[in-house]
């Protein structure tokens, strides 16, 4: 069986005063360039190029499939002040550098891109699938997979095992936590029942894996990371066993990814 890992990336909400922009900055419709400030964007991007790192160390030897899970532009929203530009293509543009960099640098095999937020991402997550095409246009057309129920290059939500593999993943972007560090355990703990009750309730197969996003905090329900964190970005070897130990059967409304 081939060696398989998956990547998780989030939230880099390119377009925020404290999002993610590349060193070089982003230029706009009139040329104006948006450059980086001096104070978060370094150690940010620092943090970035020590995650890239680590990935690539950790997934030698293995096939590595990229899923960005949401939020990747912060998007026009609510009145906020903190942000580079009040252009939303601005914000596209800026992820479109970020994640351009990111997948170069990166081992990987293919990407699968995850629905974010509205109020970020737009809605029916518009803005995000303009990031896609950008990315397609620039090099990244053979790895970024289509989701071929909506025909677009970005996934509502992901429910399937990898093909050749028996772990069944549940990938969304939204998820919830506990608001305070003595609550945040519990909370993983009773969502994860509750992700596994609900599939249960509804006649699917409940997945070994469930993965959210949103919160910008890493929060297991167990002690089993199987990978690494850095920040709320994980790399996840799912070639060892399954998170709950289980030899479920396949169920409904699912297919294969990767």
């Amino acid at each position: 069986m081939e060696r398989r890992a998956v990547t998780f990336f989030s939230d880099i909400h390119c377009g925020a005063a404290s999002g993610l922009l590349h060193p070089d900055g982003v230029r706009d419709d009139r040329g104006i360039l948006h450059k980086p400030d001096e104070t978060i964007q370094p150690w940010l991007w620092s943090r970035l190029e020590l995650f890239l790192d680590d990935v690539n160390e950790v997934t030698k030897g293995y096939s590595n499939h990229v899923m960005v899970n949401g939020d990747v532009i912060e998007g026009i929203h609510h009145g906020t002040e903190e942000i580079i530009s009040n252009d939303v293509g601005v914000h596209c543009e800026a992820a479109a550098n970020v994640l351009d960099y990111v997948l170069s640098r990166l081992n990987h095999r293919t990407v699968h891109f995850v629905a974010g937020t509205p109020a970020h991402v737009g809605q029916g997550y518009r803005y995000e699938k303009v990031v896609t095409h950008k990315l397609r246009e620039r090099g990244h057309r053979e790895r970024i997979q289509l989701h071929q129920a909506s025909n677009t290059y970005v996934w509502p939500y992901v429910y399937a095992r990898m093909k050749g593999h028996p772990e069944l993943f549940d990938i969304r972007h939204h998820g919830r936590t506990g608001k305070r560090e003595h609550t945040r355990g519990p909370q993983a703990r009773w969502y994860a029942q509750d992700i596994w009750q609900t599939h249960v309730n509804e006649g699917r197969t409940p997945p070994d894996i469930a993965i959210r996003s949103h919160l910008h905090k890493f929060i297991d329900s167990g002690a089993d990371h199987r990978g690494l964190t850095r920040e709320d970005l994980e790399v996840l070897l799912v070639n060892e066993r399954s998170a709950s130990g289980g030899n479920h059967q396949p169920g409904p409304l699912r297919k294969g990814f990767a």
